[in-house]
């Protein structure tokens, strides 16, 4: 997907090629010698050397209070480092009450690094609190493949339960687990900075050098806010949003196929995200006028409690509808294989079933009870396995350091798939959680499926 700046109204926008020195009414933070920092060739360059001791040096907006920096939003970073750099450039988003990892609200991102650089390598990384981490930092990593010599624009849209990354306006990633809340929303709001840090770790150069071209922030353009009705169809209602400016109903036909049949009076086309049991499902670009309905598909759903919120132009209107699926309404059984060639989905697997996915980036719920066939390439693809359910009947203490005791791999088929084992009680005892395809001569296959696994 790609990102439509149509959908955004600027803040502000800083061209550091236009500058002279540093917008101090902007950044109020400031660290570094003032020779590390210098304008010129269209740039601001921020510089840290072996000369100098590796010392850091950067600037943010003043982290001072929940309410200083910025709220939801688009946040824009623009530049580009040296080539053969080792490690040390960042841009990043921090806290505006500046705490880093939040013992109050584990899982809830503080850090947000839309570009970091180790070992010549590129990332996005985002940060929490999590006791079972080494330092209680939790944090998840997307490996960029990029060239950072080359000027690119690394861009992170805010929503009220989304984090959105791309680069040079193409999406790259998406995290619906651990997005905060802005100061608006009983949360924090977020500091924009950039920063030449740790470059003493892995130089491969005598000097680390970011050049920043712009860094700029936008908020969303709001859509209508009037209240209708959902109208009513042929189908089946399981489960409707309140009535509000956003407002939709859950429908099964006759053939067991799930719908949502969304009514909205806008009167101009408007960007709607789908999120089921919380995890994001896709965007759908349509023209809700008065009146009008728009069937948006659901992936198979097991028999259960769900949730289903949909939003509508950047948040700025959103409803939720709750509702259970009877084991007669379920659509997801055993026998009935799951195919996923988008990106983003979110499915619940049940025993014995088998999903084909050739899709990147979506998140499939593994029943407790395994014996789930995985085929495509989902450990390369950044798929997300939420084992919560299946590591809730286990006695695992929740340490990193025990967790070995509790899942383990083995393969199958003369070798050629890998097999993922649930040990319940940390002991030889085990099951069968799933089977994936085609990755058992892969030796850092069971290590990926670990670091794109939900546990708790």
């Amino acid at each position: 997907m790609g990102l439509d700046l149509n959908n955004f109204k600027t803040v502000f926008d800083d061209n550091f090629g236009n500058d002279q020195s540093l917008n101090w009414s902007l950044w109020g933070a400031r660290w570094g010698n003032s020779d590390q920092s210098s304008f010129g060739n269209g740039a601001l360059t921020l510089t840290s050397s072996a000369w100098e001791g590796w010392k850091p040096v950067g600037f943010l907006q003043q982290p001072s209070g929940k309410s200083a920096g910025e709220g939801y939003g688009l946040f824009q970073f623009t530049g580009y480092a040296n080539a053969g750099q080792g490690t040390g450039i960042s841009f990043e988003l921090w806290r505006a009450d500046n705490v880093w990892l939040d013992p109050s609200k584990p899982n809830v991102a503080t850090e947000m690094d839309l570009l970091e650089t180790q070992g010549g390598r590129a990332f996005s990384t985002v940060h929490w609190y999590d006791s079972s981490w080494g330092n209680n930092d939790g944090q998840q990593s997307h490996t960029l493949n990029i060239d950072v010599s080359k000027s690119h624009t690394y861009a992170l849209d805010w929503e009220r339960g989304s984090l959105t990354y791309y680069i040079d306006g193409q999406e790259i990633y998406q995290d619906t687990t651990h997005a905060p809340l802005d100061a608006a929303d009983g949360g924090s709001n977020e500091v924009m900075g950039a920063q030449v840090v740790n470059a003493q770790y892995g130089p491969t150069t005598p000097s680390v050098q970011l050049h920043i071209t712009d860094m700029s922030y936008s908020t969303a353009v709001s859509g209508g806010t009037s209240t209708p009705t959902p109208t009513p169809t042929g189908s089946t209602q399981i489960g409707a949003s309140a009535s509000g400016p956003l407002a939709f109903q859950v429908e099964q036909s006759s053939s067991n196929a799930f719908s949502i049949n969304v009514q909205k009076e806008v009167g101009a086309t408007a960007t709607m995200r789908e999120f089921i049991d919380d995890h994001y499902v896709g965007t759908v670009v349509d023209n809700f006028k008065d009146g009008s309905v728009s069937g948006i598909a659901i992936s198979t759903l097991a028999a259960g409690s769900h949730n289903i919120t949909l939003t509508l132009d950047g948040n700025s209107n959103y409803a939720t509808a709750n509702f259970t699926v009877a084991a007669s309404q379920s659509n997801s059984t055993a026998s009935t294989p799951v195919f996923i060639s988008g990106n983003h989905v979110a499915t619940t697997l049940v025993s014995g079933q088998t999903l084909n996915d050739t899709g990147v980036q979506s998140t499939l719920t593994l029943p407790a009870a395994g014996g789930v066939t995985l085929n495509g390439n989902t450990v390369n693809n950044d798929d997300t396995f939420d084992l919560r359910t299946a590591m809730a009947t286990t006695n695992w203490d929740g340490k990193s350091a025990d967790l070995g005791a509790y899942l383990t791999s083995t393969t199958t088929n003369g070798g050629k798939d890998m097999q993922v084992l649930l040990h319940p009680q940390g002991g030889s005892a085990s099951s069968l959680l799933a089977t994936v395809s085609s990755v058992g001569q892969d030796a850092g296959a069971f290590l990926r499926f670990e670091q794109h696994a939900l546990l708790r």
